[in-house]
């Protein structure tokens, strides 16, 4: 089932949607936060955030087995611990934001990873530091110099 978040409402409160039989969810821009445990162990497959949210609750969506990419959007401040460990078949993570403080095994157990999306190193090191995966820093424009460097292309994460 696929599930729309609307307009009206402004925060997921805890375990709210944990274990449900959704396949796809939206999330509004209206929501400012998702409570622990929210989305926990869904079998959702696709998760679209907007931009507006600002807190993520931890475990928020651990053990989401079917997610192979998660884009959250700039305005996050907050991401509880391991709000997407044992996303098992998780491959990207992007995030153009910078962090209050740090979100401890946000991306633990996530094995597929193979590629992280940051602003900074100083976002790496809150949200993921000890990651295998290959890392990218954003760039808005094409860089002069080598490296991994990353910008959006219709709202997707694209390599320079």
């Amino acid at each position: 089932d696929k599930l729309s978040i609307p307009d009206s409402v402004t925060k997921i409160n805890d375990y709210a949607f944990c274990r449900a039989p959704i396949s796809e969810v939206n999330i509004s821009g209206s929501v400012k936060s998702i409570g622990t445990n929210a989305f926990s162990y869904c079998g959702m497959n696709k998760i679209t955030f907007q931009n507006g949210l600002e807190k993520l609750g931890s475990y928020a969506f651990t053990n989401c087995k079917k997610i192979t990419s998660i884009v959250l959007p700039s305005t996050v401040k907050q991401i509880g611990d391991r709000c997407f460990s044992d996303c098992k078949n998780l491959e990207s993570f992007a995030f153009n934001g910078e962090l209050t403080f740090k979100a401890f095994s946000l991306l633990y157990g996530c094995d597929k990873l193979k590629k992280v999306f940051v602003k900074s190193k100083e976002t790496l090191k809150n949200i993921c530091d000890d990651t295998t995966a290959e890392v990218f820093f954003y760039s808005e424009n094409k860089p002069n110099e080598q490296g991994n460097f990353w910008h959006f292309v219709d709202d997707v994460p694209t390599i320079w």
